[in-house]
């Protein structure tokens, strides 16, 4: 459940960020029916979420220092969860004057969840945990130390580091309430709340434009209204011994987010209202904004991730030659029909699945559920995956194959890394020009060369300990499933036919669930689906303990 809670007439409350939103718009059913048919008509025309373009705004500019200080957390006269009011202090910090739009958000993760869609609108719908990776990945994109480190699950944060964060609980609160410059206002620069806020009078339960109201003492927009933000901190009651930085608890089940949303009433978005949501959901009054500690914002390059070797292929990688093959099956299942010749070129693709520990050389956490340095990387999304693949190639010297202006590209005439191609990846298990003409790759018994539910022990296990396929490529039957470029389509048979037979990418966008083929079977599936021609799918951003990927490059 996605729960938010305040503190209400002495009674506590739980409420989900989308029901919050279904209990707006309801509102506004009764109250405003005529500007409900106006904006459905704004919302037809609005582009779909995943191809939110870039606007000319640049990456978080805005940044605004906060000078540190000693301050009253808290409200005595507040709800419940504010008492008891105790004196913080934090140290300086520079904090971003406007919450995270959809252009920036797409920008950095190449696509956008937002439920009411505009560039220049603060990106809603994304989870604690969905803003931290942004945080990490700018981070990375700037060339700055990332802060939180994913290790199993579990979430750290370096404070050292001078990459982007999110906001303690603490430095939320006290730049809402103007920093050293504040004037002791209700509400984030005003005691009027209209003024600096989008909430449930005057938004027409939508959210608004960033920087559309007037901000605070410290030029903050949006601290009150239009999006609650997400905090690092978990959540639990205040004490009244006085504290210095407090980044709340160690663990909980909630974590903080503030401010008060485009639907909520004035005494719920003022500087010192509380909320709390699990950190996997998310809802359309969700969003978030971010800082960077106060000695470092200016300065300070990540040189783990900026520096050229001078190897041109990752270990591993295997030659592929190019031929000509039978694509898909006539006695399987049906997105496998019919089968229809295809033809590729010669390609490397590595022989093994990306290892945890391989993944985390580039992007610096370990996100998998079954720990080992040598077991294949799992729950990444077919971005991260993206990622993975252009940080390495810049690692190595080589053209990075994969750009955003509003959709994702690949550049296939680059030379670095990239994830294969349905068709490639088909061919590759099959042998390639090598074939023996295998039910799974490298095998008729799928137990010699596969790690399935059968026989996996439901877990991942080290790459490369099954046998091989004719070409010397490991686990393209189960372990994990691996990420492909192609879109997914049911009927692929068609886009395959006539000039699209040689070297296909794909349908050109998503044309049946808006999911990214992923091939090759998993532990805890059964043995059909570790048959070469098994096709599978899902939503780009889903991350799952049974899928990662594997590299290959174009063949110079």
């Amino acid at each position: 459940m996605k729960r938010l809670s305040n503190h209400f007439a002495g009674q506590e409350y739980f409420v989900s960020p989308s029901l919050r939103s279904l209990l707006c718009m309801l509102l506004f059913v009764l109250f405003a029916t005529s500007l409900i048919f106006a904006q459905t008509s704004k919302n037809t025309a609005q582009a779909s979420r995943t191809a939110a373009s870039q606007s000319s705004t640049s990456i978080n500019d805005g940044f605004i220092f906060v000078e540190g200080g000693t301050f009253t957390m808290g409200n005595n006269s507040g709800n419940k969860n504010e008492k008891p009011a105790h004196k913080v202090t934090v140290s300086s910090f520079y904090i971003c004057d406007h919450e995270v739009t959809q252009a920036e958000y797409a920008s950095v993760m190449w696509m956008n969840p937002s439920d009411n869609i505009g560039d220049n609108l603060p990106v809603d719908s994304v989870n604690f945990y969905d803003a931290l990776e942004y945080c990490n990945k700018l981070s990375r994109i700037k060339g700055l130390t990332p802060c939180y480190q994913n290790n199993h699950g579990i979430y750290s944060c370096d404070w050292t580091a001078n990459g982007y964060r999110l906001p303690t609980e603490a430095e939320w609160e006290y730049a809402a309430r103007g920093g050293a410059k504040s004037k002791g206002y209700t509400y984030s620069g005003s005691n009027k709340i209209g003024t600096v806020a989008w909430y449930g009078e005057n938004s027409g339960y939508e959210s608004h434009e960033v920087k559309t109201k007037q901000p605070n003492e410290l030029k903050l927009y949006d601290m009150n209204g239009n999006m609650l933000e997400w905090c690092w901190d978990w959540y639990g009651s205040f004490g009244s011994a006085a504290e210095t930085n407090p980044k709340g608890k160690t663990t909980a089940h909630d974590k903080v987010v503030r401010g008060g949303s485009y639907c909520d009433i004035s005494s719920d978005a003022s500087v010192s209202a509380r909320y709390y949501a699990d950190p996997s959901g998310g809802g359309s009054n969700l969003g978030f904004r971010v800082v960077r500690n106060g000695s470092s914002a200016t300065s300070g390059k990540n040189t783990t991730s900026s520096k050229t070797q001078t190897t041109t292929k990752t270990k591993g990688m295997v030659f592929v030659k190019g031929g000509s093959f039978a694509m898909g099956s006539n006695t399987d299942e049906y997105n496998e029909q019919r089968i229809h010749d295809i033809t590729v070129s010669s390609f490397y693709m590595c022989d093994h699945e990306v290892t945890q520990a391989e993944f985390a050389d580039i992007i610096g956490t370990f996100p998998s559920r079954f720990e080992g340095s040598n077991k294949p990387v799992e729950q990444v999304s077919w971005f991260d995956a993206l990622e993975y693949c252009n940080l390495l190639s810049k690692k190595e010297g080589l053209t990075p194959c994969y750009s955003y202006d509003g959709t994702v590209k690949c550049d296939w005439t680059a030379n670095g890394y990239r994830l294969p191609t349905e068709a490639e990846w088909e061919y590759a298990a099959r042998g390639g020009s090598k074939s023996k003409k295998y039910t799974y790759s490298g095998s008729n018994n799928v137990g010699t060369v596969s790690w399935y539910n059968d026989n996996s022990k439901e877990e991942t296990h080290d790459v490369k300990a099954k046998q091989p396929n004719e070409l010397g490529i490991y686990d393209l039957s189960g372990n994990v499933g691996e990420w492909c470029w192609d879109w997914y389509d049911y009927y692929y048979p068609q886009y395959y036919e006539g000039s699209k037979s040689t070297n296909p990418h794909g349908p050109d966008s998503a044309s049946y669930s808006k999911s990214r083929i992923y091939r090759g079977a998993f532990w805890c599936g059964d043995a059909n689906y570790c048959r070469v021609s098994a096709r599978l799918f899902h939503a780009p951003d889903y991350v799952d303990a049974s899928i990662g990927f594997r590299a290959v490059r174009k063949a110079e």
